[in-house]
């Protein structure tokens, strides 16, 4: 609530993914908390009318198609150019395509991949190695119940979000020594309990 303003004040925040889902709503709850919130996601249009609804604060956002994965460097260059430092980075973009095994082609798998896995940790190598070392960084994956089930048709989504989950272990280990915190989530959906705890990993230590 409210008395929580005071570590949030002035932080800013990457939400990539933030014209829906639990990207638009971790972008919104950040801001309510006090927080600057810089979204990024394809649709300008959304993040224009999100932008309207969150307080008064310094925000801003860019169109930017995340498969795009070469040009994800020179993106948060230009971000922490025109924005200044990040404290903390939420990746929430994805594609969720059912596909039978029938039609699970190494295009379409690469595609899933291309969105889902890939740039997340792209935009954590961009963020890392320009990161001034001592200061503090929050990274949150938004993962998936799917990189753990089984149900049937999810494979492409399934393995690109347990990439991720493997990728945020070993990430974890190897930027501890390096002030950045890195956690993966698995909202089954986007309740308000949930995104709590997001934001508690995103914001822990202020």
């Amino acid at each position: 609530g409210m008395q929580m303003n005071q570590e949030h004040e002035g932080k800013h925040y990457l939400v990539v993914g933030a014209s829906s889902g639990i990207g638009e709503s971790i972008a919104l709850e950040l801001a309510a908390l006090g927080a600057n919130v810089t979204m990024m996601a394809r649709r300008t249009e959304k993040m224009e009318a999100i932008r309207k609804r969150m307080p008064s604060g310094n925000h801003a956002y860019y169109g930017f198609d995340v498969s795009r994965i070469d040009e994800i460097s020179g993106m948060v260059a230009r971000i922490l150019e025109e924005r200044k430092n990040v404290n903390g980075f939420v990746y929430a973009a994805g594609i969720g395509d059912t596909m039978r095994l029938r039609d699970l082609t190494y295009e379409r798998l690469h595609h899933v991949m291309q969105v889902n896995f890939y740039p997340f940790v792209e935009f954590v190598r961009a963020l890392v190695t320009r990161k001034p070392r001592k200061d503090a960084m929050h990274i949150v994956a938004i993962s998936s119940l799917a990189s753990v089930s089984s149900d049937r048709y999810f494979t492409p989504y399934s393995a690109s979000k347990a990439a991720m989950d493997a990728a945020v272990r070993c990430l974890a280990r190897e930027l501890v020594t390096r002030n950045v915190t890195i956690n993966s989530i698995r909202p089954a959906i986007v309740d308000v309990e949930r995104m709590r705890a997001a934001l508690d990993d995103i914001t822990d230590g202020g």
